[in-house]
């Protein structure tokens, strides 16, 4: 309940339109309400239909903040009986993001419209529905953690989680459904019960949702591959667990992805990387086979066939690397020509590019980590509430130096079992994955005349945060002597308030 509170606040102190991007999954999720009760969504301009009273707060940017925002925010709250119709047209930008995202939020939005509350009050709906949506998944997500149950609460009311939840984001159902997964692959492989019709039920909807909603976190759905194959009842169902997971999360994730990746591979040889795709497609078909096989040898015999492996995978890799990298490049007159008048280029760090500049590649990786670093640690722990380029705002510094504490803290809990090595490495090769993902997705956004990476954001690696807690937790030389579970909750949750608190005074004096 207290939790609940928490979550509650921050989906009303934050102004409406003032989270990250808010405007544009705002747009989106009323979209999909209108769609759900049967209206048109938008006209042949693409103007997003409203009701004549959400019309004139509706913007194609960051909303307004301040006091007297706050004042306005809180007296039409509870006003109503506006028209259902939607008889205006506002020119605003979607997000672009897979529809089923914004369900629970536009649930809340089809609720406040029916009732005739005005622009805020559907707008908090639409909030609500979202933040229910977090929460149920964070408590299941919650009972099935067979260990780290406190850290996984540490990471559900963090005020950058929380933040999120609580406003319009597509973000939200990502997070949770993350860690769902999580929770629920731990559980399957550590709990020490084997893995019943439920458990597949889960592993595959909670791939299918992951899977198209950002390119990104498509690596999470390995975490299935670190159930033993003896949690299950037989080896048949291990492979159909696999392949149904697997195949739940490839599909949807090629419906949305494709022609975004057909985009960034626009100056690369399609030939080479349709071969390495069912190159990588036959060796996993193969790779049972070969394993046994492998195991089948004798010790001098085992050595002579990993060494031969190896030159064959570093052969591969160098031959395809090369075929990448053939392709036209730009000249300096094309550079030039392409430099927009403020100061941009239009040109992007596509595929090509990248593997034929990779030490400047490498330099602009220096330089991020450098200039924004710990930036990134502030948004992943929600020291910076709002949207980040439009409102700069900053918590109190004590309290981030708190909030990175009690992170540790919950990481190194006594008592609490440890993930094994096996697991350990392959959750460790699954959250670099996401994060080289995550900057590679960046880069295509990066024009080729910036020195840092455009549009890298701490909050990007919140789905893997349980992920990276427990992976802190297995070091042999910090942990806490003693458990402190219930003081570590406790303080999730106070440090939360004053940083809602916190956040409430930043904004009321903007």
């Amino acid at each position: 309940l207290k939790a609940i509170s928490v979550a509650l606040g921050f989906a009303l102190v934050l102004p409406p339109m003032c989270g990250p991007d808010e405007y544009a999954h705002g747009a989106s999720a009323y979209a999909l309400a209108s769609k759900l009760s049967g209206q048109p969504a938008y006209n042949e301009a693409g103007e997003l239909y409203m009701r004549a009273c959400d019309a004139p707060y509706m913007t194609d940017e960051t909303g307004p903040s301040g006091a007297f925002v706050y004042a306005d925010w809180l007296r039409q709250l509870g006003q109503g009986n506006n028209s259902p119709q939607l008889t205006e047209a506002v020119s605003v930008r979607s997000a672009g993001s897979a529809a089923y995202l914004y369900l629970p939020s536009a649930l809340g939005m089809l609720l406040g419209r029916a009732l005739g509350l005005s622009f805020y009050g559907v707008w908090l709906l639409g909030r609500l529905g979202s933040l229910a949506a977090y929460l149920a998944l964070g408590t299941w997500a919650l009972r099935r953690m067979p260990f780290g149950k406190t850290l996984l609460f540490t990471a559900l009311v963090l005020p950058s989680t929380l933040g999120l939840a609580a406003g319009l984001s597509a973000d939200t159902l990502i997070i949770g459904c993350s860690f769902a997964l999580t929770a629920l692959c731990l559980d399957c492989a550590f709990g020490r019960r084997q893995v019943r019709g439920g458990d597949l039920c889960g592993l595959v909807l909670l791939s299918a949702l992951l899977g198209p909603g950002k390119a990104v976190y498509i690596l999470l759905v390995g975490l299935v591959f670190l159930i033993p194959a003896e949690c299950y009842s037989c080896p048949r169902r291990c492979a159909l667990a696999r392949c149904l997971t697997v195949g739940a999360a490839g599909l949807g994730w090629a419906f949305y992805n494709l022609e975004y990746i057909r985009y960034i591979l626009r100056d690369v040889n399609e030939w080479a990387v349709w071969g390495g795709l069912v190159l990588l497609a036959v060796l996993a078909a193969l790779l049972p086979r070969l394993l046994r096989f492998w195991k089948a040898l004798a010790p001098r015999h085992k050595r002579l066939s990993l060494a031969t492996a190896l030159v064959l995978v570093a052969l591969a890799a160098a031959v395809g690397l090369y075929a990448l990298r053939l392709g036209g490049d730009l000249t300096p007159q094309q550079l030039a020509e392409g430099i927009q008048p403020n100061g941009d280029s239009i040109y992007t760090y596509s595929v090509g590019y990248t593997l034929r500049h990779l030490p400047q590649v490498a330099e602009l990786l220096v330089n991020s980590v450098i200039a924004q670093g710990f930036f990134w640690l502030q948004q992943l722990l929600g020291v910076c509430p709002g949207e980040p380029i439009v409102h700069q705002l900053e918590l109190n510094g004590l309290l981030t130096l708190a909030l990175f504490c009690l992170v540790v803290l919950a990481s190194l809990s006594a008592g609490e079992k440890r993930l094994p090595a096996r697991a350990a490495w392959g959750a460790g090769g699954i959250c670099l994955g996401v994060a080289a993902l995550i900057t590679a997705a960046c880069l295509t956004w990066t024009p080729v005349n910036y020195q840092i990476i455009f549009g890298l954001q701490g909050r990007y690696l919140l789905p893997l945060l349980p992920l990276l807690m427990l992976l802190l937790g297995k070091n042999r030389w910090l942990a806490l002597t003693r458990p402190r579970e219930g003081a570590l909750r406790m303080g999730a949750l106070c440090l939360s308030t004053l940083a809602l608190l916190n956040t409430l005074c930043l904004f009321a004096a903007l």
